[in-house]
């Protein structure tokens, strides 16, 4: 069980509660919205954070096994790659919000151009993407569920400024 809430869940209660507790929710949503809001902010801020370290590896403390050793037997390649992470030069490779504001940025710009809406139509997948990543119970520290995102932001922005060129010269 990798969300705590789900370790809090009680099975005993019957939909009668379920229903009188979503009932004291959404009164509580128009009585305090704003913490509502803080809420879900504080919830997906890191999707979008050009600053916060979100690696795209995971490194575990584990006893079962042991790192690699890379070079002197004290360091290993995990503290190498965190280094990179932490440069600034290099750590921008690997922090997710730079690749879902390239994609903002991408889809504004196909926005401008008025020939291009149909471009925008490969853009949907990775918006849902991003969709099902605001509302997932983990940001941080859980960067793998935007890695179609990383991934695929890269070829996709080189793939449509393309096709942007080609629309353009026919014109």
């Amino acid at each position: 069980i990798s969300d705590p809430l789900k370790r809090i869940y009680v099975e005993e209660c019957t939909t009668k509660d379920i229903v009188n507790y979503l009932i004291v929710w959404v009164k509580m949503f128009f009585k305090h919205p704003g913490v509502y809001i803080e809420a879900a902010l504080n919830h997906f801020y890191g999707w979008f954070d050009i600053g916060l370290n979100n690696t795209i590896r995971y490194v575990g403390d584990l006893d079962i096994f042991y790192p690699p050793r890379w070079g002197d037997k004290t360091e290993s390649v995990y503290t190498w790659f965190a280094h990179l992470s932490a440069n600034p030069l290099t750590g921008w490779l690997e922090n997710i919000g730079i690749y879902v504001w390239r994609m903002v940025i991408l889809i504004i710009r196909l926005f401008k151009t008025k020939k291009n809406d149909k471009i925008l139509i490969f853009m949907f997948p990775l918006v849902m993407s991003l969709l099902v990543c605001m509302a997932s119970p983990a940001c941080l520290e859980h960067p793998r569920y935007a890695f179609p995102i990383v991934f695929t932001i890269p070829f996709l922005t080189g793939i449509l400024l393309r096709c942007n060129n080609k629309i353009q010269a026919k014109s």
